[in-house]
């Protein structure tokens, strides 16, 4: 009897932490995926550069804004430091290597930098 019980625990116990692992294992959030330095698909130096923290850049050559963001479903919202300037970009496509944004209308590609 007490064997039955040993083996029904141990087959309980590992089924949870294979449950645990691939939950640990799954895919990244949005929010997750965004942070980087993504650059215009052209080829340009110009694009955002999203940290973990929610603080950003926004750079053009040599000249960068910094920012914060936060990300609803489908929406990144960037805001200059006093918070007085907003920029909503809805999200097209996001995958690991390329961001597809549109800002007013106008849709915008942009690829990770791997730098």
């Amino acid at each position: 009897m007490k064997k039955i019980g040993f083996i029904k625990n141990a087959v309980l116990t590992g089924a949870l932490l294979l449950m645990l692992l691939l939950t640990a294992c799954g895919p990244k959030s949005a929010s997750d995926s965004i942070v980087g330095r993504w650059i215009f698909e052209d080829g340009s130096d110009t694009g955002f550069e999203f940290y973990e923290n929610g603080t950003a850049i926004g750079f053009n050559g040599n000249d960068a804004d910094s920012a914060t963001w936060t990300m609803s479903e489908d929406t990144i919202m960037l805001s200059n430091p006093f918070g007085d300037e907003v920029i909503l970009m809805d999200i097209e496509e996001l995958t690991e290597d390329r961001l597809v944004i549109s800002i007013e209308g106008r849709e915008i590609s942009l690829v990770k930098d791997d730098k």
